[in-house]
């Protein structure tokens, strides 16, 4: 049986395995090493395939490796140290002239750009399959266009037979460019739309991580902290002074960066947004990355709609890449109404390319690659179930009725940012001071409330659902929406300033366990709705194993910990 390894080695590295037509498991080098963001091979990530499914690599002639980066790797610092050379002097030119005008901001630039990254490259592609070989004794390597990954990497988590839709991916820079369109038939192929690739130069996601270093956080990393900021203040101001320098048009490339990349773009910002708190900058760029995005979409939108000669709604809109880890963002995507359905890659980031890349592999190999969970993402690494009483739901919703934090570290990994219920903390959300108390505890500094989890015969008392959109869309805690009074009333801790929550809604199947604490909670209490947040300490990856469980819970102070089935405390 064939293997698909899927590998990421730049921002969030990771690797994905699929045998056959199932998603095996799929993990981010971070939750290994203990370096968020970990950059670089994802050695351990790979031992760790090899060792746990031995019996699936028995023939390494089976074994295919799909490496994302078609015309070239990233090429910003590793955590070890073992990218290619470093170009100061190339990096300065593009930073303080507009000859990146031309080389990232026009397709003849970008085509330029490739081939001189391509001779750059040679030895370090050369040296990464060397890695691969020397971990699974054979190679058949293939690399896979970065934002064709972002694409796929949303497939596995659609939970309807027909596949079919528009797939846009968004983020600051992939090989050059930010945005792909493609279209995706009823069986998961994708179709590019060649003429629909923005180039990076006028990626809204640059503006966003260069004001996110201005509010004083880390740019790729605190985005989050700026979406949650926004709704403390009144961006109108701000906002003006950012659209003259990142432009909308009715033709393409329907966005346009005014004021250069990198260093310069950084500098020109700070300097025009000096005089502003930090509450109104983030209100300003969130108003202007949803106006600009929301235009983008619709213009593309608009010209497919012409080329297919249909104004029927796709059946799915796929959405992927780091810009769609902006949950406000993606609610005013979902508004627009051009689908049924809404399938945000739970993993959107950087940190999914690694799956997108093995499912390509696998379509390659004419396998439609499924994920045998439901479409969900709990595909990381089990914690192996240990002898002691099993923890039961009545008795964990009985101590959360009083007023005790949980940690959950049970079964299968959730496969990106957010944490579904497998590797989190729950708490009651009746008490709005919460959000202070408990990110001390945790030493975090958040914006944002907690998230909401609720089962899904109780979503609607307490979440506004607009006509047309489906509950399930709420899964993975991607996207954000308005609060009913009674949410207001009874769990004010999960309501944000402007009145939205970003919940998780839980559906038996999906997590029978943290149903029925929901369920035995609501029997208890009334309340039909719990705090999640994910189980880690500040700065540090979501925990992964029993032993790191341990670890955090011990230096957290929080209550209660179920371990695998056992609780302890």
């Amino acid at each position: 049986m064939t293997l698909n390894v899927g590998l990421n080695v730049g921002h969030d590295s990771g690797a994905s395995l699929i045998s056959g037509d199932e998603v095996v498991c799929s993990v981010n080098e971070e939750r290994f090493s203990r370096i968020k963001g970990h950059v670089g091979f994802p050695e351990q990530s790979l031992n760790y395939f090899v060792e746990k499914y031995s019996d699936l690599f028995s023939d390494p002639k089976q074994v295919t490796v799909n490496i994302e980066g078609l015309k070239f790797l990233p090429w910003q610092k590793t955590t070890e140290d073992m990218q290619p050379m470093n170009l100061p002097l190339v990096r300065k030119c593009l930073d303080y002239s507009r000859i990146s005008d031309f080389l990232l901001g026009t397709r003849s630039g970008l085509t330029l750009s490739t081939q001189l990254m391509k001779v750059q490259q040679l030895g370090y592609k050369s040296s990464l399959e060397k890695r691969v070989s020397s971990i699974f004794g054979y190679k058949e390597v293939h690399y896979v266009d970065h934002h064709r990954a972002h694409a796929a990497s949303a497939l596995p988590f659609v939970d309807q037979s027909d596949e079919s839709g528009l797939s846009i991916s968004f983020d600051a820079a992939g090989e050059g460019i930010c945005s792909r369109t493609h279209i995706v038939d009823s069986n998961g192929n994708l179709f590019e739309s060649t003429e629909l690739a923005l180039p990076c130069l006028h990626s809204p996601a640059s503006f966003y991580a260069a004001v996110t270093e201005i509010c004083g956080f880390k740019a790729n990393r605190h985005e989050g902290k700026i979406t949650g900021l926004a709704a403390h203040g009144d961006g109108y101001a701000v906002q003006a002074i950012l659209k003259s320098f990142l432009k909308t048009h009715d033709s393409w490339p329907f966005i346009s960066n005014k004021i250069g990349y990198g260093a310069a773009q950084l500098g020109k910002l700070r300097k025009s947004l000096r005089d502003f708190s930090k509450e109104d900058i983030a209100a300003g760029i969130q108003r202007l990355t949803e106006e600009s995005v929301i235009h983008y979409i619709t213009r593309v939108d608009n010209s497919l709609t012409r080329e297919r000669q249909s104004t029927v709604k796709y059946k799915n809109l796929y959405l992927s890449g780091g810009l769609f880890a902006n949950v406000s963002l993606n609610r005013r995507v979902q508004e627009l109404n051009l689908s049924e359905r809404i399938v945000i890659a739970p993993n959107m980031g950087d940190g999914g390319l690694s799956l997108g890349a093995a499912v390509i592999g696998s379509r390659r190999s004419g396998v439609n690659a499924k994920n045998p969970k439901l479409g969900l993402p709990y595909l990381g690494p089990d914690i192996e179930k240990t002898l002691g009483t099993t923890a039961d739901p009545t008795v964990i919703a009985t101590l959360l009725s009083q007023n005790k934090i949980m940690a959950l570290c049970k079964g299968r990994m959730e496969f990106g940012p957010r944490a579904l219920g497998n590797r989190s903390i729950i708490f009651p959300a009746w008490d709005r001071s919460i959000n202070q108390w408990l990110n001390k505890k945790l030493n975090r500094s958040e914006f944002m409330p907690f998230a909401p989890i609720v089962r899904d015969v109780d979503f609607e008392k307490y979440f506004i659902l607009r006509p047309a959109m489906s509950i399930r869309d709420y899964r993975f805690m991607t996207l954000t929406v308005g609060c009913t009074e009674l949410a207001a009333k009874e769990v004010p801790g999960v309501v944000h300033i402007d009145n939205s929550a970003r919940p998780q809604v839980v559906y038996e199947e999906d997590n029978q366990f943290l149903y029925s604490i929901l369920t035995e909670f609501e029997k208890l209490t009334g309340c039909g709705v719990l705090i999640n947040t994910s189980f880690n300490m500040h700065e540090e990856p979501i925990v992964m194993s029993a032993v790191q469980g341990k670890e955090s819970f011990a230096a957290s102070g929080i209550d209660y910990l179920v371990l695998s089935d056992i609780m302890r405390t």
